[in-house]
């Protein structure tokens, strides 16, 4: 029998499913998922008089699209085992979601063809790489930078684990292809960020020298996924290779005197050392809990499928003894315990936020990890993990699901609780990724 939470889990995922689902089935020649809404006010974006801007049906966003394709497929799977939902719902859902995949994953190819093996961040539905002139009006990209970018990693896992589900052998070959293309650029370090800023404005300078532990991170649930087939052996030595180098680069262990022990940096420099800017060392604190939840998956994922090499029973073991007092470090650093909410940054310097927004993101994310890390962990102290599942569940059950827009997140809230009527990143809403993918992880774990 489900616990209490994790049948409030189930539930919300399954609503969450329904609401993509439905918004897909109004349009049978629009193939591309369909997050034009504002999660705030439950109003539509993508009207008639919105198109050719960034909340029209015609622009789309990579990190969208990619992440998309990955959340169905995960939901497709979950579906057809779980007996969390009722098994005629169940049933409906997988046919539907598989409709959708099967409509999303020609499309999206056809754009990766296009574009000669990319995509980006933002770009018409036609393919064509978009960004926001210093006039504000969207224009063609000249050329998309770099190796590969965050949209290509979405893109290529999420391509793998729909090619899966859907039994194509040809979309699973180029899925892997771009995937392996990625990690090795991230090795190579000719990954780019591709994050436009929507206000030109605000375009961050060039910081040469200044390195973030983001793409090697989020690649641990690409290869999370690709264990499960060709060289599993040889990708598992690539996780446990991207676990250490982010521990021995961004965890503190001593090696940054300044911070205290256990700190999480998102940025070093070429020499490992934290990276300091405008007086500051900047701290994210979800990113670095959500670097505790992927880690674990691709290690329990390791153990379920009986790899055990040197290189990760070394790592594996390394983590049960870092990941609790790493994920209490995190969780202390950036919750708020007044408001509640997870702080976008820190000061690891000061400890005062130096952006006081907080996502709903990293809720969802953290509930992941500290289940995981207690998977992980089987010696480690319950009761602290425990803990900060609940104060992220009732966190995010309490203060950020809009109950008049589907139990949709608010995207963020502020210092002060208040939610504001404003997007980080871009307008569309989140296609089951981060409250999909996280907690059904989670409802694995529980059945």
């Amino acid at each position: 029998m489900l616990s209490d939470h994790a049948t409030a889990y189930a539930a919300l995922v399954a609503e969450h499913l329904h609401f993509v689902l439905d918004r897909q089935e109004r349009d049978d020649e629009y193939p591309y998922i369909d997050a034009k809404v504002d999660t705030v006010t439950c109003t539509e974006f993508g009207r008639p008089d919105q198109q050719g801007t960034t909340r029209g049906k015609d622009i789309l966003f990579g990190w969208v699209q990619g992440r998309a394709m990955e959340a169905l497929a995960g939901h497709i799977r979950w579906l057809e085992k779980t007996s969390a939902v009722p098994a005629r719902e169940a049933h409906t859902l997988v046919d539907r979601a598989r409709t959708v995949l099967s409509e999303l994953v020609p499309a999206l190819r056809r754009i990766h063809r296009e574009n000669d093996g990319r995509i980006s961040f933002m770009m018409r539905t036609d393919g064509t790489p978009l960004y926001v002139r210093s006039d504000n009006k969207l224009t063609a990209l000249p050329r998309i930078d770099g190796q590969a970018n965050f949209s290509d990693l979405f893109y290529a896992k999420g391509l793998v684990a729909a090619a899966r589900v859907l039994n194509q052998d040809d979309a699973l070959k180029e899925g892997e292809e771009a995937f392996q293309n990625v990690v090795e650029a991230i090795r190579k370090q000719t990954f780019v960020s591709d994050l436009l800023p929507l206000n030109p404005r605000s375009t961050p300078p060039v910081r040469p020298g200044r390195q973030e532990h983001g793409p090697a991170m989020i690649s641990l649930g690409g290869i999370a996924l690709m264990l499960d087939g060709k060289e599993p052996g040889t990708w598992a030595a690539q996780g446990a290779d991207v676990i250490d180098h982010i521990l021995d680069r961004h965890v503190n262990t001593g090696q940054h005197p300044a911070l205290q022990q256990w700190d999480f940096t998102e940025f070093v420099d070429n020499n490992g050392t934290a990276w300091e800017e405008d007086g500051h060392i900047l701290c994210d604190p979800g990113h670095g809990l959500e670097f505790v939840g992927l880690s674990c998956k691709f290690l329990l994922e390791t153990a379920r499928l009986g790899i055990e090499t040197a290189s990760v029973n070394k790592t594996r073991k390394r983590c049960q003894a870092v990941f609790p007092r790493l994920m209490a470090q995190l969780f202390k650093t950036g919750f708020n315990p007044s408001v509640k909410g997870i702080y976008r940054s820190v000061d690891l310097k000061t400890r005062a936020p130096i952006n006081s927004d907080m996502p709903f993101w990293n809720l969802p994310e953290t509930i992941r990890a500290s289940t995981f890390t207690q998977g992980l962990c089987p010696e480690a102290e319950k009761a602290p993990l425990e803990d900060i599942h609940r104060q992220c569940r009732e966190t995010l059950f309490n203060y950020y699901l809009n109950k008049k827009c589907h139990r949709l997140p608010y995207p963020i809230r502020d210092e002060n609780g208040k939610i504001p009527n404003r997007f980080p990143g871009f307008p569309d809403v989140d296609p089951c990724y981060h409250t999909g993918l996280t907690l059904i992880d989670v409802l694995n774990r529980s059945t």
